[in-house]
């Protein structure tokens, strides 16, 4: 069950992140749940411009059973919301 999963949240306000940054996005939030023995993750909240191509990237890695190590590293094209993905993990 999800629910006993021991975990741990990574709660970034990104409006700092340098995608947001080089926009002058003012509101922006994510928080990714991982679960700390098996370094998955299994879940995620998002808002913020262009998001929906991180929430994808989650939820593939979810389905493929990728770690967060191994999203961090991942190439992303730049400039995109995909190269801030390892800074909120």
């Amino acid at each position: 069950s999800w629910a006993a999963a021991d975990s741990k949240t990574n709660y970034t306000p990104n409006y700092e992140e340098p995608s947001n940054y080089r926009t002058g996005e003012t509101t922006a939030a994510v928080k990714i749940l991982v679960d700390r023995n098996t370094d998955l993750v299994i879940g995620a909240h998002m808002l913020g411009p262009e998001y929906s191509e991180l929430v994808n990237v989650l939820a593939l890695a979810m389905k493929l059973g990728l770690t967060t190590q191994q999203l961090k590293t991942a190439t992303a094209a730049y400039p995109s919301v995909g190269t801030d993905l390892s800074s909120m993990l």
